[in-house]
């Protein structure tokens, strides 16, 4: 605090030491040349009024050096009539003829007589001008008769009353100055002391968010290790209740003679095949939010996997009265990728446009190449149910649903659209969807024609 305190008092004797006398002296400058210009104005009135009513006078002045008396009285009542402070005259040769008091220093008479048509005016005071008394004047050096020069006329104007009430001017505005810039001062320290607080405050604020990121970090890792756990745990003996539900179905070690037992049997099976879909897909979006999920990268050719996928779909979609089309172009597509993964988006996407598209309705696949972005371009459009726009972000966050009556009538985890994205995104591909609440959905992904590797995933290539 105190480092800033020296600062902004450094700041402040700057503006008013720089700033402040500049101003001052700008101020000084122009106060001065005013009142000397003014005195400079009553000198010439005066002096013209000398060289047309003493001057050309019968006493004939000045002819001899010497000022007669008549001329004395003249001057005398010329000095109370005009209120000259002091009056000089001098002949053409620089000898004083006449003065109220003091004469002018013969340099300063010399620098006047170079340009002697030239008038000279200069502020003094009462000393300065070898006169009694403490007043300020205006003294100006006016040549009479140019171009003869017969004579000069040193005039003195009293100004003490202006000058003092320009000084009293000066003080105060050069106080309003000091004040004003102390007041910027104080709103400068404010503004700072406050602004310091602000990004303390701040600061603080990104500490805790920072050390509440970590820890949600920290949480889902645990989260994401406890799935993956979990996981595996669920699956060992759900491979064996698949495993003995297909032995009992396929009465290998003896018949089933209950009609009951049979149907119970395969409903066994589908649900423990269904279960353990589920938790393959929790396993793998928690390797893949763990940057521990692999790719195997082959070449694939795309056009057969999709039609494979149709395939699988088709019997589910039939059941639900809804009619697939495939669009995707009759030329063969091959890519860098990992099939598996591929066939998984593939299954992902037509289940769930199948799943939420009522009777009646259409399932289209589409496919086309991005030779921009040297990569494969794949659609799937439905004209189901679709998702408001609000809803959007909160279908694809994991697990989510976009509300209970949908999670009691359609089965799932939730995962199918959250894991076909994170799959696309470490598979260097692009993911979008479009929908809209009563018409239907959209979702568009590209993937690169040649394979990239993307950080966080384990790479396997069985070319």
């Amino acid at each position: 605090m105190l480092t800033h305190i020296r600062f902004f008092l450094i700041l402040y004797l700057m503006l008013t030491g720089l700033g402040g006398t500049s101003l001052g002296m700008y101020f000084h400058k122009q106060a001065t040349m005013e009142v000397q210009d003014l005195g400079e104005k009553a000198n010439l009135a005066v002096a013209r009024n000398f060289a047309e009513d003493i001057w050309p006078a019968d006493h004939d002045p000045l002819q001899r050096g010497t000022v007669s008396l008549t001329l004395q009285a003249d001057l005398k009542r010329f000095l109370h009539d005009t209120g000259l402070a002091g009056l000089r005259i001098y002949n053409a040769d620089g000898v004083l003829e006449y003065t109220t008091g003091g004469t002018m220093r013969g340099a300063d008479f010399s620098q006047a007589l170079k340009d002697p048509r030239r008038v000279t005016s200069s502020i003094v005071n009462s000393a300065a001008a070898g006169m009694e008394g403490s007043l300020v004047m205006v003294r100006s050096f006016i040549p009479i008769g140019v171009p003869t020069s017969a004579l000069f006329v040193e005039c003195f104007t009293d100004v003490t009353n202006d000058w003092q009430a320009m000084r009293k001017l000066e003080l105060l505005v050069g106080g309003s100055v000091t004040g004003l810039l102390l007041v910027l001062l104080m709103g400068m320290l404010l503004v700072y002391r406050k602004t310091e607080i602000i990004i303390a405050g701040q600061h603080e604020k990104n500490m805790e968010l920072e050390a509440q990121a970590a820890s949600a970090q920290e949480a889902t890792n645990q989260k994401s290790q406890f799935l993956a756990g979990i996981s595996h745990e669920l699956r060992t003996p759900l491979n064996a209740i698949i495993g003995f539900s297909e032995i009992i179905r396929s009465e290998m070690m003896d018949e089933v003679k209950n009609p009951k037992f049979a149907s119970f049997i395969g409903d066994i099976h589908s649900s423990g095949v269904h279960l353990l879909s589920l938790i393959n897909d929790i396993l793998d979006y928690s390797k893949a939010e763990a940057g521990k999920l692999e790719l195997e990268i082959e070449e694939i050719n795309v056009t057969k996997q999709t039609a494979n996928s149709l395939r699988l779909v088709l019997p589910r979609a039939e059941s639900g009265g809804v009619d697939l089309v495939n669009n995707l172009p009759k030329e063969h597509f091959v890519i860098e990728t990992d099939g598996k993964k591929f066939k998984q988006i593939m299954l992902n996407l037509l289940s769930n446009a199948v799943k939420f598209t009522p009777s009646g309705g259409q399932v289209t696949i589409s496919g086309w190449r991005d030779l921009s972005a040297d990569a494969l371009v794949f659609q799937v459009a439905d004209t189901g149910i679709g998702i408001a726009q609000k809803d959007i972000a909160k279908a694809m966050a994991p697990f989510g649903q976009v509300d209970s009556a949908l999670s009691r009538k359609y089965e799932g985890t939730g995962l199918g659209l959250p894991l076909t994205h994170k799959f696309i995104e470490l598979m260097g591909g692009r993911f979008s969807i479009q929908s809209e609440q009563g018409k239907g959905t959209t979702v568009t992904f590209s993937l690169p024609r040649t394979f990239r590797a993307v950080d966080g995933v384990v790479i396997r290539k069985t070319l």
